[in-house]
């Protein structure tokens, strides 16, 4: 499959969890919504006040995981940056259910991240073989994880 359809798929489980560093290094993970996806990457909302907020602003960067669709493992790391209000208006165009947690004019407490750039991975264990497949988007480079059994492959075990 190619990266979009990846990005699809995140946006399809819409629950992830997003894992942020704070300013003294240390990891954040919390539970969002995928807002969006579009050909430039995912949106994402968060409000102003918010340590998300300011740790998304402050490093331009993000980790997502979810489970995929038939329980396989769906990950990304990548590079976000805040976007025009308009994309505010956008997601809530998309997810109406938006509107009852933030009537009218308070909507304007959030802000909208598009994450443009990145790789990630996704893992099916519950099938044989065992299916692992990488993406990457917005010119981020391709990372392979683990290890590749190849036609070299002795069966030593090793």
């Amino acid at each position: 499959m190619d990266a979009q359809s990846y990005l699809k798929m995140f946006r399809t489980v819409k629950i992830a969890s997003a894992a942020t560093v704070d300013a003294d290094g240390n990891p954040q993970s919390r539970i969002i919504n995928v807002m969006l996806c579009e050909p430039e990457g995912l949106y994402i909302v968060t409000s102003r006040g918010k340590p998300f907020y300011r740790q998304l602003a402050e490093t331009g960067k993000i980790a997502l995981s979810a489970m995929a669709p038939d329980c396989q493992s769906l990950k990304l790391s990548g590079r976000v940056r805040k976007v025009e209000q308009k994309w505010v208006d956008r997601v809530f165009e998309q997810n109406p259910g938006m509107n009852e947690v933030y009537p009218g004019e308070s909507r304007y407490a959030l802000d909208a991240f598009l994450i443009y750039e990145g790789s990630g991975e996704w893992f099916d264990l519950l099938h044989y073989p065992i299916r692992r497949e990488t993406f990457s988007f917005g010119g981020a480079p391709e990372e392979h994880c683990g290890f590749e059994i190849t036609g070299g492959c002795t069966g030593c075990g090793a």
